[in-house]
């Protein structure tokens, strides 16, 4: 999944919408030919997180993202009990965080020149 985003693009913001439960992940092409990406992860729950203050001054990269197990009382799950998935997102300059969300949508928009 990371794959088209991954070296291709460079994640200049994180939005958290407590209403919606959203969580979208933004990002702009290193072209900057107008086109941006909106990684929204839907009925989100972040459970940890990790912010290095260089990331403010240097464009974020993503490095790793993926759906993977969880531990809750000792037992290792692949999803909450209400169906929703854990993901792991990582970029190279070292912010990262987890979280449950319920589905994953990319949404693609190009600006006009």
């Amino acid at each position: 999944m990371v794959d088209p985003l991954h070296n291709d693009c460079n994640c200049y913001g994180v939005e958290y919408d407590k209403e919606t439960r959203e969580l979208s992940l933004l990002f702009t092409y290193l072209k900057d030919d107008g086109k941006k990406i909106a990684l929204v992860f839907k009925d989100a729950e972040v459970t940890k997180m990790s912010l290095n203050f260089d990331w403010l001054s240097d464009p974020g990269n993503l490095d790793n993202l993926y759906r993977g197990r969880y531990e809750e009382n000792e037992t290792l799950r692949t999803f909450a009990d209400d169906g929703r998935g854990y993901y792991y997102i990582d970029f190279y300059s070292g912010f990262s965080f987890e979280l449950f969300a319920g589905k994953i949508v990319l949404k693609y928009t190009v600006q006009a020149a």
